[in-house]
């Protein structure tokens, strides 16, 4: 099972038989055309209440592919900072509590 997250969304490419098409909140994209897959982030943009998106792949890692070769890959990392004091940093960002990230430097 594949994870990819666009913002709030969270995009799941995995095989058609794995547990989490039973998932209450996601909708399954059963689309055979690969060449709509360019159009997911807009999907997301029109459905904000969609939480997940769930595609069916007997091969989720060519399927990764079709979708990578269309976006820019960014590194990133988050991780979890405390201080001397045992005391933690959050951040607000997007108006939910999250922990700090960036971008790395190219």
């Amino acid at each position: 099972m594949i994870r990819i997250y666009f913002n709030q969304h969270e995009l799941i490419i995995c095989h058609p038989n794995e547990p989490i098409f039973r998932e209450p909140n996601g909708v399954v994209w059963f689309n055979e055309d690969s060449s709509q897959l360019p159009t997911i982030p807009e999907f997301f943009e029109q459905h904000p209440n969609i939480p997940r998106l769930i595609i069916p792949s007997n091969q989720p890692e060519s399927t990764l592919k079709e979708i990578a070769i269309l976006h820019k890959e960014i590194h990133a990392a988050g991780g979890l900072v405390q201080n001397q004091q045992g005391n933690y940093l959050f951040i607000i960002r997007l108006q939910r509590w999250d922990l700090p990230k960036g971008k790395q430097e190219i």
